[in-house]
C-alpha cells in the first residue's frame, strides 16, 4: 500500500505519531504581531499591560494549541506548566528578587522542549514560552506572562 507522501493537497500519511492529518490545514502559528513591542504600552503617562494580552492572543493561542486529534497540548498539560509559573511567582511574593528566580524560571523552555520530544506538546506551545521567555526582562514582565498565560489556560477547550 502506497501512501501520499507528494505535495498534493487532499491529505496523506505525515509519519510520526501524528498518523493521518490534511495535508490542506493551515500550518498553525501565533497571532501576527505577538510579543512586537512588549506587553505594556503607555496611556495617559503611565504604563498598563496591553489589552489584547488578556483578551485578543489567549483565545487565538488556545485556538491554535487545539491539537487533542493527536493528543497533545491536553488542558491538563499546558496547565502543569502554568502551575510552574505560579511557584515561581509565589516565591517572588515571599520576598526573593526577579534575579533570584530568574533562572528557576528559564527552566520551563528546558521542560516544555522535553514534552515536545515525547509528543505531549506541539512546537507552538515550544515557541509560545520561548518567545515568552525572552519577552521577559524583570519582575513586572514576568507578572505580565503570568497573566497572559493564565488567560491562555482559561480559553483551552476540552476535546
Amino acid at each position: 500500500m502506497a501512501y501520499n507522501q507528494g505535495g498534493s493537497s487532499r491529505g496523506g500519511y505525515q509519519g510520526g505519531r501524528g498518523g493521518f492529518q490534511q495535508r490542506d490545514e493551515k500550518p498553525k502559528r501565533l497571532p501576527d504581531g505577538y510579543l512586537e513591542g512588549g506587553y505594556y504600552e503607555f496611556r495617559d503617562g503611565k504604563s498598563a499591560l496591553k489589552r489584547e494580552y488578556i483578551v485578543g492572543y489567549p483565545v487565538q493561542i488556545a485556538d491554535a494549541l487545539a491539537e487533542r486529534d493527536r493528543n497533545m497540548n491536553k488542558s491538563s498539560q499546558i496547565r502543569k506548566y502554568y502551575d510552574f509559573c505560579i511557584r515561581i511567582r509565589d516565591m517572588i511574593h515571599a520576598g526573593k528578587d526577579y534575579q533570584e528566580v530568574e533562572a528557576e524560571f528559564c527552566r520551563l523552555s528546558n521542560f516544555v522542549a522535553y514534552a515536545a520530544s515525547r509528543n505531549l506538546v506541539s512546537q507552538l506551545f515550544v515557541r509560545f514560552i520561548d518567545m515568552n521567555i525572552k519577552a521577559i526582562r524583570n519582575k513586572e514582565d514576568f507578572f505580565a506572562f503570568i497573566k497572559h498565560f493564565e488567560a491562555v489556560v482559561a480559553h483551552l477547550k476540552e476535546k
